[in-house]
């Protein structure tokens, strides 16, 4: 039997919510994973860098994805799949945290490159510990490349390609945001083995051409549905569709950079979807509203494209 591979499609790396005492918010947790499955996403990555992965304990993420997972079997997704972040800084550690996902009900695990000892990364290194994880691994593992929270490590188009020939590493996440790196993959991996996933909204169709099969974006967040259409246009072949949808998703990717990333999500969804209480954890800075107005023109034309979907 062959290992399954992700489902072609958009993803949504979800943030996780807290109430005022700071543990666990599950209602809310529960209210957005089902707005994200109703918004048309193929799957739902849970504790990944907008999970707020690095500031859960272990019970915490095990919640998190049981949460989740109940959610969408009780209202007709079961068919949806949860990837879950395990990549820790050891390789024991990291087969703990898959073997605990797995069990709270998650298909998948996306796991990041170690990098406390960043300097003794090399090649050789990492090579080793994704080889040595993916045999012991009781997940397919997606490898998850995001160098701007790994001190520079960056995965080489040579080495994800080799790793690829692993039967259980079963895709890549491209948050590098190289299109050439996901074109070079794509053309020397098969979508039956391997799936290509971008990082980001910026480069939703140029990575569709490169070979992408799916793309976990963090703007999904607040806007599933309007990277659903924009997908959609471009596989039915209205480019032009495509495109303005496009230019409107780049030019947001780059305001949600400025309003703080995932506090900016966090404290939008709060804004416009009326659930969550908009903070994230210490040493992490929350918005203020103030700060959020520097969204309100592209996120108020975004949703109001949301709304007509």
């Amino acid at each position: 039997m062959s290992t399954p591979v992700p489902p072609r499609g958009l993803y949504v790396p979800t943030v996780i919510f807290y109430n005022d005492d700071d543990t666990l918010d599950t209602a809310s947790i529960e209210k957005h994973a089902l707005r994200m499955a109703q918004g048309g996403m193929a799957g739902v990555v849970v504790q990944g860098t907008n999970g707020e992965s690095v500031h859960l304990d272990a019970d915490e993420r095990k919640l998190a994805i049981s949460t989740t997972r109940s959610v969408l079997d009780k209202n007709g997704y079961s068919h949806i799949p949860i990837v879950a972040g395990t990549g820790m800084m050891s390789l024991k550690e990291t087969l703990e945290m898959t073997r605990q996902a797995k069990e709270a009900g998650a298909a998948f695990s996306l796991v990041i490159a170690p990098h406390y000892w960043a300097a003794a990364m090399t090649k050789p290194v990492l090579m080793d510990y994704f080889t040595k994880l993916a045999d012991k691994s009781v997940l397919p593992v997606i490898l998850y490349n995001f160098p701007g929270v790994t001190a520079g490590i960056d995965l080489d188009s040579d080495m994800i390609i080799a790793l690829a020939q692993h039967p259980n590493i079963v895709g890549a996440k491209f948050t590098c945001g190289n299109v050439g790196k996901v074109h070079r993959v794509a053309r020397h991996t098969t979508v039956d083995k391997f799936a290509p996933m971008g990082g980001k909204s910026d480069f939703l169709i140029h990575g569709l051409l490169a070979g992408m099969t799916g793309a976990t974006c963090g703007l999904c967040n607040l806007f599933p549905k309007v990277h659903v259409d924009c997908w959609t246009k471009y596989e039915s072949g209205d480019m032009k569709g495509a495109r303005e949808l496009q230019d409107i998703l780049a030019d947001a990717d780059s305001a949600a950079g400025k309003i703080g990333g995932l506090a900016g999500y966090k404290l939008a969804v709060s804004k416009y979807f009326g659930y969550g209480n908009g903070t994230v954890r210490s040493p992490l800075p929350n918005v203020t509203e103030a700060g959020l107005k520097a969204s309100d023109d592209i996120f108020g034309r975004l949703m109001a494209l949301e709304e007509k979907l």
